[in-house]
């Protein structure tokens, strides 16, 4: 699907209109987003944590089961994954730490499910901010990644879709109804400020930067 195409606004559409009633009736219900969250988040987790220990994370890469069940980065159909096998040694040193990454959002997910509510409300910021950086991210590579990763796959996980983008707002509309009243503290300036400095960043860069689609490297020259 190409970037702007009528196709991949369907999609992203589509998947905002589900992601949409979801979260209505999340937040209607007043429902708990921490353990539907440590959930996932241990999904991501078993998915993962794989890197540490192989050069290849059939898991994630989606080699073992033809993409099944999550198609990040094979195709439904495809003949094989579109991720470089074996990662390069720079790759997979990122692979290892955003592994870890994961590892404390599950973590923080456990342990804050059992924080007293203020303290619950405050954990929930943290890790809606860490869901909405993450589905940022697979949001800009659904729409400039087809040739590195199934569209749909990592689009379900984008800021439009029912993955990470609804655990974001999920956990950011719990810390909003359950903080404590008045002045934001401290840390929430730090935790506000900090991806508000991202957002702008971001923004320069996009002012200033050509928009184009990534280049699969499945073909590319081998990393010397």
């Amino acid at each position: 699907m190409a970037p702007g195409s009528s196709t991949l606004i369907t999609a992203t559409l589509g998947l905002a209109v589900i992601a949409a009633a979801k979260l209505a009736v999340l937040m209607e219900n007043n429902i708990d987003p921490f353990m539907c969250g440590l959930w996932y988040s241990f999904a991501l987790l078993v998915l993962c944590v794989e890197v540490w220990f192989r050069e290849n994370p059939e898991l994630l890469n989606g080699s073992r089961f033809k993409g099944y069940p999550i198609f990040l980065f094979h195709q439904p159909g495809g003949n094989g994954t579109k991720a470089i096998v074996p990662m390069p040694g720079y790759t997979r040193i990122f692979g290892a730490w955003h592994a870890g990454g994961v590892c404390l959002c599950f973590f923080m997910h456990v342990l804050g499910s059992g924080f007293p509510l203020e303290q619950k409300a405050q954990t929930a910021l943290a890790l809606g901010l860490l869901w909405a950086i993450w589905a940022t991210i697979n949001q800009w590579r659904s729409t400039y990644g087809a040739s590195q990763f199934c569209q749909m796959g990592i689009l379900f996980h984008s800021l439009t879709g029912p993955g990470c983008g609804l655990y974001a707002y999920w956990m950011l509309h719990f810390w909003l109804t359950n903080r404590s009243p008045g002045k934001f503290t401290g840390g929430e300036f730090i935790l506000l400020g900090t991806v508000a400095t991202f957002a702008l960043c971001a923004a320069a860069w996009l002012g200033t930067n050509e928009r184009k689609e990534a280049i699969s490297e499945k073909n590319s020259q081998k990393i010397k």
